[in-house]
């Protein structure tokens, strides 16, 4: 497939979207009153008029009971003389009229990534229906090899619901079975959208979420600052938003959870970027990008068997590169990024797979400035307090090793080993405050290098069994960590800035301090989980503990006199879901989480406390009209303590803030034909104890979300779509209380597709307003 992004002058666009959505709805009308609903192609004459009535319908589903849309559904005579051609729509559902009833029909389905599915001898009567409903199997031999629960199938996702998750237990499950609040951004929201980082596609697709920092993946959900993000189930450490080259979906889990994820679950939530996998079925794509600014992206994507149809052995290569500049003086994007794999299926039950990954990520984001009156300084649109030759540069080598084996029908393992290194050079100009002319801004220069060690360890098994007539599903296993990482640089003098008579191109005055620290900390841990199911499994009882412990060791640097600081925890989880009928359920979640404040040393330089939190969530899901309706709700309350926050009276200190949120989130998508539309809300109330808002969190947000494709006619092929994003006002950072605005942000794109060709053009920011995406201390970015 080759996809070209143009970010084009709005009017021009949207002159061009409204034509061709106007050619579209004029062949849609002309193709509905030429055929009979669905839009059936018939390839030899058409039956007569008594048959007019006469029709084979039925409904197209995954082996999981999820629609299948967009599927072509072949309806052929025995005898040769009438084929017929439709295509299943939103719900999976397909018609087709007009038959002959002297004749036996077979009606034959090809799904990519499914096994075909066919049905012969079908016969129908005059003025009558006959129902032939399919359930399509995932073509397992050609498509994953080893079928095991800690992995979810991957295939093309067409749609934007996806309901299968690893998030949620650790092994494959159906988000209507899990007591826990999930979002799942597929690969189709995140192409649709152009999205090059996580918060382009999740800001649409996942209620309650502000960006803090857009210089990294530095999000804040349920009113919680995450932090780190994860990836594939482990703590994914980078200075850099995580690339999408090769990110199969982004997985947003929500409140603490601990159990599942251990010390590194932040208390409001997190992000899990899932990758893909090397598939035995040969694959293949390529992607092209250009937009203004001198925005270039180029990925590719090849997988298959390496050394012929029947090898056992498979390859992924996925390749990006991105260059690209902004409206800002001295802001661009420079990345590259590698990420070959094999995997080898040794028997139809074992899998070992290899995976490396490489990045190159050079960077400069640049902020302006804001005042107290939480509106940024009247500056122009390309204003920056940073300078040129000011930014910074990573360079990460990951290598993971997985190996799956079933054990046995019900029981699965799966042994994990990841050792990465990265190494980050910054140097930036940061604000640190107005002078008393209000035009005024002091700065400082800072270099800085840190250099990460991580290796990442786990043995799990996964499995069920029978108790007594009552259904088990147990998980269990242990995991450990280790983060080894030394930063050293140096604090410059900087000249101050004139907000009216700006100058730039000047260079760092004399050194202030040279500040250095080490961190070396292992955690280990060993968890166990169980499903209990009754009624049939209707009802399913959830509980699990983990147990952690953590041991930091910091210092000035590897040879300097370290200090110790030993914490343990037992985090624990209950969850209840009710599932009376296929079609609804309602879940009781209370975890807990835990994070250690390693490597943070208070103003007596003792070691700081950890941070702990508690969950109290209630909730239901739904799903109607045969799964062309869905819908969530969520009751939330987090409780948390000693959360770590830098102190902008003391710079290089730290506050210990407790922190309560309560809120709910709301969320619905619905399918009809060619139609996809899903929104969220979300409200909360995230305060300090004494009732203070909580630092840039948004109390209150919408997002809404959807695409139209041409199902049939001479237009067949074309899709648009839109997502906006409601942001309500924030708490500012640092300084005198102040609050930023409200904003509200929309995109659009159009494309067509035919086969595996396409073309799509996005257009970001249809209003062209001026917003405030994220903010850190006295520096905003205004986009």
């Amino acid at each position: 497939m080759i996809r070209t992004t143009k970010h084009v002058p709005r009017a021009r666009a949207a002159v061009v979207a409204a034509a061709i959505l106007a050619l579209a709805v004029v062949d849609e009308l002309e193709a509905a009153a030429a055929a009979p609903a669905m839009g059936p192609t018939l390839t030899s004459a058409t039956p007569t008029e008594p048959f007019e009535d006469t029709r084979i319908e039925g409904r197209v589903v995954s082996e999981e009971g999820s629609p299948l849309r967009g599927v072509t559904v072949t309806i052929s005579s025995e005898d040769g003389e009438h084929r017929v051609r439709v295509f299943t729509g939103a719900n999976g559902r397909f018609s087709a009229s007009g038959l002959d009833p002297e004749v036996s029909y077979t009606v034959a389905v090809d799904a990519l990534g499914y096994q075909a599915e066919t049905r012969s001898g079908i016969r129908v009567e005059a003025g009558t229906a006959v129902t032939v409903d399919l359930q399509l199997e995932i073509a397992v031999i050609t498509l994953e090899g080893v079928i095991s629960d800690f992995r979810v199938r991957e295939t093309s996702d067409v749609d934007y619901r996806s309901r299968m998750t690893l998030a949620g237990s650790r092994t494959r499950s159906d988000l209507m079975d899990l007591p826990q609040s999930i979002n799942i951004v597929n690969e189709r929201v995140i192409q649709d959208f152009g999205a090059t980082e996580a918060w382009d596609a999740v800001r649409y697709a996942a209620p309650g979420m502000s960006m803090r920092d857009r210089r990294r993946d530095d999000v804040i959900m349920r009113g919680f600052r995450t932090r780190w993000t994860f990836m594939d189930g482990t703590i994914n450490r980078r200075y850099y938003p995580t690339p999408l080259f090769n990110v199969d979906r982004v997985e947003v889990i929500k409140g603490p959870a601990a159990l599942l994820y251990g010390q590194n679950s932040p208390n409001g939530g997190f992000l899990n970027y899932v990758t893909k996998v090397p598939q035995l079925r040969p694959d293949r794509s390529v992607r092209m990008s250009a937009g203004e600014h001198g925005f270039l992206r180029g990925e590719a994507d090849f997988t298959g068997p390496l050394l012929g149809d029947d090898s056992h052995l498979a390859y992924r290569l996925i390749v990006g590169w991105e260059d690209s500049e902004s409206f800002r003086n001295f802001d661009h994007v420079s990345q590259l990024f590698l990420a070959p794999s094999l995997s080898y299926f040794v028997t139809p039950e074992t899998s070992v797979t290899v995976a490396y990954t490489y990045t190159d990520d050079s960077r400069a984001i640049g902020y302006t400035f804001i005042d107290s009156s939480g509106e940024p300084a009247t500056l122009p649109r390309d204003f920056t307090i940073s300078d040129d030759g000011h930014g910074e540069a990573s360079e990460k080598h990951d290598v993971a090793v997985t190996l799956l084996h079933n054990l046995s029908p019900d029981w699965s393992l799966r042994v994990f080993g990841q050792v990465n290194k990265l190494d980050n050079h910054r140097d930036q100009i940061r604000a640190r405050g107005l002078l008393n002319d209000g035009r005024t801004v002091r700065r400082d220069a800072r270099s800085q290098l840190q250099n990460v060690r991580d290796f990442d360890g786990a043995v799990e098994f996964a499995g069920g069994l029978d108790l007594g007539g009552i259904p088990q599903a147990l998980s269990f296993g242990a995991e450990v960590n280790r983060i080894s990482q030394l930063n050293t640089g140096t604090v410059f003098e900087f000249p101050e800035l004139h907000l009216d008579l700006p100058a730039f191109g000047l260079t760092r005055g004399e050194a202030l301090s040279h500040p250095t620290d080490y961190q070396n900390t292992w955690q280990h841990s060993v968890f166990a989980m169980n499903q209990a199911s009754f009624w049939d499994e209707r009802i399913r009882a959830v509980a699990g503990a983990r147990y952690i412990y953590l041991s930091a060791a910091g210092g000035a640097d590897k040879r300097s006199e370290q200090t110790a600081q030993v914490n343990s925890h037992v985090a624990r989880r209950f969850g209840l879901v009710v599932r009376p009928v296929p079609e609804l359920s309602f879940y009781l979640n209370n975890s807990d989480t835990f994070q250690p404040n390693a490597g943070s040393l208070g103003e007596d330089q003792l070691p700081l406390p950890p941070s702990v939190g508690t969950i109290w969530e209630i909730g239901g899901r739904f799903e109607a009209f045969e799964g062309a309706l869905s819908g969530s709700v969520a009751l939330f309350d987090i409780v948390s303590t000693n959360n770590r926050m830098p102190d902008f009276d003391n710079p290089g200190q730290l506050l210990l803030l407790d922190q309560e949120n309560r809120g709910v989130e709301l969320e619905l998508m619905g399918q009809i034909e060619g139609l996809q539309l899903g929104g969220n809300l979300y409200k909360g109330n995230a305060v300090e104890p004494d009732g203070t808002r909580v630092e840039r969190v948004s109390d209150f947000t919408v997002g809404v979300f959807g695409r139209y494709d041409v199902l049939g006619g001479r237009l067949r092929g074309i899709y648009l779509g839109v997502g906006a994003n409601y942001m309500g006002d924030q708490a500012g950072s640092g300084g005198e209380a102040f609050t930023l605005p409200s904003y509200t942000v929309a995109n659009a794109f159009l494309g067509y597709r035919t086969g595996r060709y396409g073309v799509s053009m996005n257009v970001n920011n249809l209003t062209d307003a001026d917003y405030i995406d994220s903010a850190v201390r006295y520096e905003t970015r205004v986009s």
